[in-house]
């Protein structure tokens, strides 16, 4: 996923490409802190974008993503049953559709029962 996202270099069309799918928010966190690490020691020029899509952001910084649409979104699964159902994140749907190419879930094996069931929805 990152090597083709690397591939598209500085050419490629602004919207989410990718969906990283974790458990809970402490793990995206952790994920989103090893990126920016990666992006750091590449340099100012890092090509890829991304961002934490959460119940945890501000309206600002909500709108700051939806404005400048990241290559890779990082959220959990009861976030991504909201993107997909709420009026609000029509805007993320649409960038979804056109663009995306890529759903990581992470811990898989940690899905089981109600969250089992909501997670396959999205696997089918």
């Amino acid at each position: 996923m990152f090597n083709d996202l690397f591939n598209q270099g500085y050419n490629k069309k602004k919207g989410v490409k990718a969906i990283l799918v974790y458990p809970m928010n402490a793990l995206i966190n952790s994920q989103y802190e090893e990126i920016k690490k990666y992006a750091e020691n590449y340099g100012a020029d890092f090509p890829i974008t991304f961002a934490q899509y959460t119940g945890q952001e501000s309206g600002d910084l909500r709108e700051k993503i939806k404005t400048n649409q990241p290559d890779i979104i990082l959220t959990n699964y009861m976030m991504l049953e909201l993107i997909m159902t709420r009026q609000s994140e029509n805007w993320l749907r649409n960038s979804i559709k056109e663009n995306l190419k890529y759903v990581v879930y992470d811990e898989l094996h940690t899905y089981r029962g109600r969250q089992g069931a909501d997670v396959s929805i999205f696997k089918s």
